[in-house]
């Protein structure tokens, strides 16, 4: 039996050179990156705010902890005698076996086995690589009964069902990938029993790194032997190679490892090389693979430089001879291991020992004894010439390579010559570099996959799935992401600016209390009535809070009933700024006259897609629930005061004043949308200002560079989107009738041209009223412009309107001389 030591750098080599065509790929990260729009359903926008919310099925997870808590468990009854027992059972740290399998002697042979099985190349690259882990321990573990055999069961489902997916989204997802990076945290976490589990003959690192390098190679096979599935069944455009490839690359032996364990550590790791051959090569391959071309011409050039340089590579070759012994012994154990043969244990540890293996080669007494040992065998087996040639050639090695003259004998020996020595260990060497690499990028997008268990009770994760809000990777038969439902919701956010800077003047309790009692409270009681059980419209959702900070606070629901909602709590406002202004007068008298200090409440509602909600767990805060939406976002930059726009509409006012010789001329509108502009003044006009400004003179403002024309928003009334509007008016269309009204303000009845001063030549308006034609119920709207609020810029223009108060003279007075004619004329059409 020959074993290609080096298959497993190989592969990843031929993976990595297959995905990565130039370093500059490698260093971006971009095969392993996972972006927005490549997701079906994510929270975030970009890449740094990325998350991908979902669970792994409770049955898939549990046969992860099996898996891991059953080999740690057998290792212990391997490994730890009874006294060990006795004390973790006096110290409480004792967990009692519950695998039924019995455990058969130790043993490393691989033909326990079926041959070309799943079982049979796990236990192989374990054995290889942790061979702590026995065969004795694999064969259980794998066993028909065994929870490892089971996880490569369920692995296996939920790889194929994600790559089925995949496909049938024609890579519009990376679906498989993302599924990979859940069961890869899902691991990660189920290794917490590591903590709880003492084997007192391993330190923890290692018994860490055998756990990891025995998951990692189940993962690994169980994808391989997917892969060659799905290439014989699939009859599809998809390249399976390609998607097998990228799960490959992105898994590796540091994936699982979550101490500062190196996978160095071991000198039996996938890779192959120590950490001595590591420190050799790696000052070599830090000066020379940044300018490479691709993988190929890094390993010739540090191969080159190691071959030229004798000191390194002498030094090479002596960490080789060490592993070549190693390996020789592991061909005859995985053949010929049987309880009853002395010399076996003191190969075995010889094997997975790295003291004892220096020993062979350092030790005259050790080596002649074991050189002894070997011959004894080959007399009791002396018929059997296969396992007698296994021994010839460690007798041999270790009677040789121990001489002065290694390298001479060495040379002469085509397969092991010091060009297959080099490339050996900078192939290896250049896998683990690679894999390290990856594992960063990897790791990052790791990070990405938001676990909902921890966080959401199960009726809630339930609900999240239902509506598509939620990926479930599971060997089950339901879908990984439900068709996406999105839910629309109404968001009312009303802002008091004033309040922040005025709770500095006062007795920041006193001001509390009074907030408490005169704003928290009744806004609260007046939602009440329009809650989940509640409203106005029985199509339209029920209020609910999402959020008071300060002096603002957010409400979902139905348009209809925020609407209601903010009428009730402009009148509260009323009611509260009278109180507050007599209660703080010397405070807030001064400030009602001042610009930039009003004591107004902002109010706007906008409508789209429903807020998300997140809980977050923490040990000392609780639970922490955080509502995340861009209609919040916007309805929080709806109620925003630019104060160059209402010093404008106070200019024109005043013209308007001016020019009608009357000053009693009232604006009719609390929501102004408007352009204002930004300046860049070259340095040699900076001293000019004042010159422009006191002289008049307008070439000064002509050599400004302007930087930009926005329109912006000065709410001190109710805002409402246009899309609000009509979500109102679809809530409400079996209960109330509405129509538009466009006319110029020319057109109005003259009492309203006189009394009011109109920024705009035309009105837009909407009226809405109940069927029953009651005047009380009506609601009328009044477009104030459109505008892109900051951080939405690559979105459609919002077009704003106002909800003119039923309290104020505008109001009444359009009622009053124009509404039943309109009315009138639409009920006639």
């Amino acid at each position: 039996m020959r074993i290609d030591y080096y298959k497993f750098s190989n592969e990843r080599l031929s993976i990595f050179r297959d995905l990565i065509t130039e370093w500059d790929s490698l260093k971006s990260g971009r095969v392993w990156k996972i972006e927005p729009h490549n997701i079906r359903f994510h929270l975030g926008e970009s890449i740094t705010d990325l998350k991908i919310p979902c669970i792994v099925g409770s049955e898939d997870e549990k046969v992860i902890v099996n898996a891991i808590t059953d080999i740690l468990l057998l290792l212990k009854k391997r490994l730890d005698s009874e006294q060990d027992t006795d004390r973790q059972k006096e110290d409480g740290s004792y967990i009692p076996a519950t695998i039924k399998t019995e455990l058969i002697e130790r043993t490393y042979r691989t033909d326990i086995f079926p041959s070309n099985s799943i079982e049979k190349v796990v236990a192989e690259n374990i054995l290889l690589t942790a061979p702590v882990v026995d065969s004795g321990i694999i064969k259980c573990w794998l066993g028909k009964d065994g929870s490892g055999r089971q996880l490569i069961n369920k692995i296996r489902l939920v790889i194929t069902k994600s790559i089925n997916e995949e496909i049938e989204l024609m890579g519009g997802e990376r679906t498989s990938y993302v599924t990979l990076l859940a069961l890869i945290n899902a691991l990660v976490r189920s290794k917490e029993v590591l903590k709880k589990i003492k084997v007192r003959k391993i330190g923890y690192e290692k018994l860490e790194l055998a756990v990891s390098f025995s998951m990692f190679f189940l993962f690994n096979a169980v994808i391989s032997a997917v892969g060659e599935e799905l290439k014989q069944k699939t009859l599809s455009s998809i390249d399976i190679n390609g998607i097998i490839k990228l799960l490959k690359s992105s898994l590796s032996p540091h994936s699982f490892i979550s101490t500062n364990s190196s996978v160095l550590e071991y000198d039996t790791n996938p890779y192959i090389i120590s950490k001595d051959i590591s420190d050799i090569i790696a000052p070599i391959y830090e000066k020379i693979a940044p300018s490479s071309r691709d993988i190929s011409d890094a390993s010739d050039l540090i191969a080159e430089e190691i071959k030229g340089n004798p000191s390194l590579l002498c030094s090479l070759i002596g960490i080789y001879r060490q592993n070549r012994l190693r390996h020789l012994i592991a061909e005859y154990l995985f053949q010929y291991d049987a309880p009853g043969i002395e010399v076996h244990p003191l190969l075995a540890e010889i094997y997975q020992n790295r003291r004892m293996l220096h020993s062979a080669f350092s030790d005259k007494r050790f080596r002649k004894e074991l050189y002894e040992r070997l011959g004894d065998i080959k007399t009791r087996f002396k018929r059997d010439t296969r396992r007698t040639e296994y021994i010839d050639r460690i007798q041999t090695f270790i009677s040789t390579s121990y001489k002065t003259k290694f390298l001479d004998w060495l040379l002469h020996r085509t397969e092991m010559n010091p060009d297959y020595i080099v490339s050996i260990a900078v192939s290896g060497f250049i896998a683990y570099k690679m894999d390290e690499h990856v594992d960063k990028f990897v790791r990052v997008m790791r990070g990405l996959i938001v676990d909902r268990r921890g966080e959401l009770p199960e009726k809630e994760r339930l609900y999240e799935y239902q509506r598509g809000r939620l990926y479930r990777f599971s060997s089950d038969e339901r879908q990984i992401l439900n068709i996406l439902t999105s839910t629309n919701e109404g968001l009312l956010f009303i802002d008091m600016k004033d309040f922040t800077r005025k709770t500095l003047k006062v007795k920041e309790a006193s001001m509390a209390d009074f907030m408490k009692g005169n704003f928290y409270i009744p806004i609260l009681e007046a939602a009440r009535k329009y809650g989940a059980s509640g409203g106005i419209s029985p199509v339209c959702k029920g209020v609910k809070i999402e959020n008071f900070l300060g002096d603002a606070v957010i409400f979902s629901g139905g348009v209809a009933n925020l609407l209601s909602l903010a009428a009730d709590i402009r009148r509260l406002m009323r009611l509260y700024k009278d109180k507050l202004i007599k209660r703080f007068a010397d405070i807030f008298d001064h400030s009602q006259k001042v610009p930039e200090t009003e004591i107004d409440a902002g109010l706007f509602i906008s409508y789209g897609t429903e807020a998300e909600k997140i809980t977050i767990n923490n040990d000392y805060w609780g639970a922490v629930k955080v509502s995340i939406g861009e209609k919040i976002n916007e309805a929080a930059r709806g109620t925003a005061r630019n104060h160059v726009i209402k010093t404008k509409m106070d200019m024109l006012l005043e013209k308007a004043r001016d020019e009608r010789k009357r000053t009693d001329i009232a604006c009719p509108f609390k929501v102004f949308v408007d352009k204002t502009y930004s300046f860049i003044p070259f340095s040699e006009t900076g001293d000019r200002i004042y010159d422009m400004v006191l002289h008049k003179n307008p070439e000064t403002f002509l050599s400004l560079k302007s930087l930009s024309a926005i329109n912006d928003i000065y709410n001190t009334g109710e805002a409402i989107t246009e899309t609000a509007l009509k979500a109102y008016m679809a809530e409400t269309k079996t209960t109330r009738s509405s129509f538009k009204k466009d006319i110029m303000v020319s057109q109005l009845d003259t009492d309203i041209q006189d009394r009011f001063f109109f920024p705009s030549e035309k009105l837009e308006l909407w009226f809405s009223i109940d069927t029953s034609d009651k005047i009380d119920t009506l609601k009328i709207f009044s477009k104030r412009g459109t505008i892109v609020f900051k951080g939405f810029e690559e979105a459609m223009p919002t077009t704003v309107y106002e909800v003119i108060d039923d309290s104020l003279e505008f109001f009444n007075m359009l009622v009053s001389r124009h509404f039943n004619k309109w009315y009138s004329e639409i009920k006639r059409l």
